[in-house]
């Protein structure tokens, strides 16, 4: 459990002496620690209210339907909870560096380095395995996505969604069926 010891002790980037509010206050993108990493609660809330798709969508769906998405596709195919805690929180990272599409990734390689450091602080905070990939399920839930909100949109480079389809939950609902999962999964 980390203390306002830890908090008082870790370095803070020099634009951010002094500033302690719960997300931003000490959070160094270029050296993210896990001791500045939003709680469970705030994850979700954010995850819930940031768009996906850069908000092109058909209607609004968020990161945290989408992790939701991808646990029930993991939690379907059998996989054991501490693999399921990677699976709920692969966007966790989003919180800090925004639903980067994945064309601009490929365009900014620097945007891809700056997710993964954000993430293995989250990891590390939330003891989550840093050696499972949550891939196959992200792009089973992609392609119900694309299939669901862009018809037209080429999937042959995904699975075939099945009959899977993403849910549709209001903003506050997603973000505390997120916490529900994580809490079910012993993530907080």
């Amino acid at each position: 459990m980390l203390t306002p010891e830890d908090f008082d002790a870790a370095p803070r980037p020099r634009w951010q002496e002094g500033d302690r509010s719960p997300i931003w206050g000490a959070f160094d993108l270029e050296a993210p620690s896990p001791i500045f990493v939003a709680s469970i609660p705030e994850i979700a809330t954010a995850l819930s209210r940031l768009v996906r798709f850069n908000g092109w969508g058909p209607r609004f769906y968020s990161v945290a339907e989408h992790s939701i998405f991808c646990d029930e596709i993991a939690r379907e195919a059998g996989i054991p909870a501490r693999f399921r805690r990677a699976v709920l929180m692969h966007d966790a990272a989003e919180v800090y560096c925004g639903d980067n599409i994945r064309p601009l990734k490929a365009l900014i390689p620097d945007l891809e380095r700056l997710e993964q450091g954000v993430a293995r602080a989250i990891a590390e905070r939330f003891d989550l395995p840093l050696g499972f990939s949550a891939a196959p399920f992200d792009n089973a839930a992609l392609a119900a996505e694309l299939r669901e909100f862009f018809p037209f949109a080429p999937r042959d480079h995904l699975p075939d969604p099945g009959p899977w389809q993403p849910p549709r939950l209001a903003p506050d609902v997603a973000a505390l069926e997120f916490l529900r999962r994580a809490e079910g999964l012993g993530i907080g």
